[in-house]
């Protein structure tokens, strides 16, 4: 299956050489295919988007056309199956709005809150369409499962790039899988449920586990050359590290007895001094 490539708004004005503000007047009008929304000022284009702008660039041929003149060559052009999206390209665009629609809605209300004819909407597509492409819910979600991950964490990332101590970047990281913990937990459940004996869904949960693991690790080395951490294997210290924060997040969100601001000072405290006493048991 083809993965799709993911682009922002300023990379899609570079590539079509389109200001952003025209881009967003299409999607606007109609005349653009929505992007995939992960937060209220992020969205996310693909190739899809690509080929239409260069195709209403083709049809205005350097002249400022009535929008309703564009909407009905397009309209005319999509039903005689004569412009970019004809033949296998718009069987894949179809495929394309369909993965857009359930990254979306996967992310915002989870994977059981989520029903195909939720995505089918959203995709303007119709059941027989979804079926073509995808033999149920789960296949489709572990199609795009990486995507979503990743779409997870787009209101934090730039805090978490931007901080320089790198025990105060593992904390915000940590805070943020936090707060995403339930949907995150039902998801990573299936893909995990998903990949057992079955080759394509555990090269997918193997690429989802270095997505969420690979930034952790570069981040304690950081802390490694800047001094803040002892050395280690990072991976290891990456895994462990991961493993504390999805069972924290587990003990907070399943038992309510728990403070959790005790819980996040005795986890810290382990994390940077450690369980043993000094002296203790041949501990120094």
């Amino acid at each position: 299956m083809k993965s799709v490539s993911y682009i922002k708004i300023k990379e899609l004005s570079e590539a079509t050489g389109l200001p952003a503000s025209t881009i967003r007047y299409y999607v606007r009008e109609g005349l653009l295919h929505p992007p995939v929304k992960t937060g209220k000022t992020m969205a996310y284009y693909d190739e899809s988007h690509v080929r239409r702008l260069e195709l209403i660039k083709e049809i205005q041929n350097g002249e400022k056309l009535p929008l309703r003149f564009l909407k009905r060559t397009i309209e005319k052009m999509e039903h005689e199956h004569m412009d970019v999206l004809s033949g296998p390209e718009k069987t894949s665009s179809r495929r394309d709005a369909i993965m857009r629609a359930a990254i979306s809605l996967f992310r915002e209300k989870g994977y059981e809150n989520t029903s195909i004819g939720d995505i089918v909407d959203l995709a303007r597509a119709g059941r027989g369409t979804f079926y073509l492409h995808f033999n149920n819910k789960e296949e489709l979600f572990i199609e795009c499962a990486d995507k979503i991950f990743f779409a997870m964490y787009d209101d934090v990332w730039q805090e978490i790039k931007d901080e320089k101590n790198m025990l105060e970047r593992i904390k915000k990281r940590g805070n943020a899988f936090y707060r995403s913990y339930p949907q995150w937990k039902d998801m990573m459940n299936l893909i995990r449920g998903a990949a057992v004996g079955r080759g394509p869904f555990a090269e997918k949960l193997e690429k989802v586990m270095h997505q969420i693991v690979d930034p952790i690790s570069r981040d304690v080395k950081k802390g490694m050359d800047q001094g803040t951490f002892r050395p280690f294997d990072r991976r290891i210290v990456a895994f462990m590290l991961m493993g504390i924060a999805e069972y924290i997040s587990y003990l907070l969100h399943e038992d309510p007895s728990f403070n959790p601001d005790d819980v996040y000072e005795t986890m810290w405290d382990i994390i940077q001094h450690g369980l043993g006493r000094r002296g203790a048991g041949g501990l120094s």
